[in-house]
């Protein structure tokens, strides 16, 4: 980060909340936002991330139309680096809107560089309306490869409204949680009666070498190098991983299963909840 006091923050706690998009800024993109509507396939329940669109032409447009408005602030608060990703996600009213605490993927090789997660609210959020909860240091454990929705990321067993370990962020508007994607993090559900949508984006330094893990047929992690094409040509949400594998060039030797840390607690009832977006 440009700002040493922040980065300091930032190595400590696994996360700030800055200031990102300006108020002109912040009322053209809730105006795209609402002139768009919701993304094609988007049931209109639970949460949604516009990487998970049926339509290709929609994630791109969103990717696009949302890197012209974030990448100056990008600038302005982190040295060097660039977007993976941009997309909306929307959490719907209604317990089904709940996100279990996890870690999300790696996105860079760990032991050299840390990759960020942008999380900025387009209306004020809070408990009521499903703000993020986080664990304040928690990025410094974790497995050092966090496969495409590996159970290994979840803390099924950490209870969102009573762990004391947990900070909630409540967050303005325009504002953003920027945090390590190590950091363990999570969202109880959307109790207003209007649906929550925050811009988030996956940001990599520049020097790193951008990957992302799968899990094989053959039981192994496959740490694939990829581009931002990934989140546009592919649904995150139904990821065709033999395409993916013929696709993506391996960066190293694949991760036996066994190496992968796995996942606390009982894994009971989390699919809807595990796709990595809060």
């Amino acid at each position: 980060m440009h700002d040493q006091e922040l980065q300091v923050r930032l190595d400590q706690d696994g996360f700030v909340v800055v200031p990102f998009l300006a108020p002109a800024v912040l009322d053209e993109v809730r105006a795209w936002r609402a002139a768009i509507g919701s993304a094609p396939g988007d049931p209109g329940i639970a949460l949604f991330n516009d990487t998970w669109s049926t339509e290709r032409a929609h994630r791109a447009s969103v990717a696009e139309a949302l890197g012209r408005w974030c990448q100056p602030a990008i600038d302005a608060l982190l040295v060097d680096h660039v977007a993976l990703a941009w997309t909306t996600i929307v959490k719907w009213p209604g317990e089904p809107g709940a996100v279990v605490a996890h870690r999300d993927p790696t996105f860079v090789d760990e032991a050299m560089f840390r990759s960020i997660g942008i999380w900025c609210p387009l209306e004020d959020v809070d408990a009521a309306t499903g703000t993020l909860s986080v664990i304040p240091g928690s990025h410094r454990g974790g497995a050092p490869v966090r496969a495409h929705q590996a159970e290994a990321n979840l803390l099924v067993d950490l209870d969102l409204r009573a762990d004391p370990r947990l900070v909630q962020l409540d967050v303005p508007a325009g504002a953003a949680i920027v945090y390590d994607h190590a950091l363990v993090h999570g969202s109880v559900a959307n109790g207003s009666d209007r649906p929550r949508v925050v811009v988030a984006g996956v940001l990599v330094p520049r020097a790193a070498e951008a990957r992302y893990a799968v899990q094989g047929p053959d039981g192994e992690v496959h740490d694939l190098a990829v581009g931002p094409e990934l989140f546009v040509d592919e649904r995150l949400d139904q990821l065709d991983v033999d395409a993916v594998l013929g696709r993506y060039p391996e960066v190293g030797s694949p991760v036996a299963t066994s190496s992968v840390a796995p996942a606390p607690g009982r894994p009971a009832r989390w699919w809807r909840r595990r796709r990595g977006a809060s």
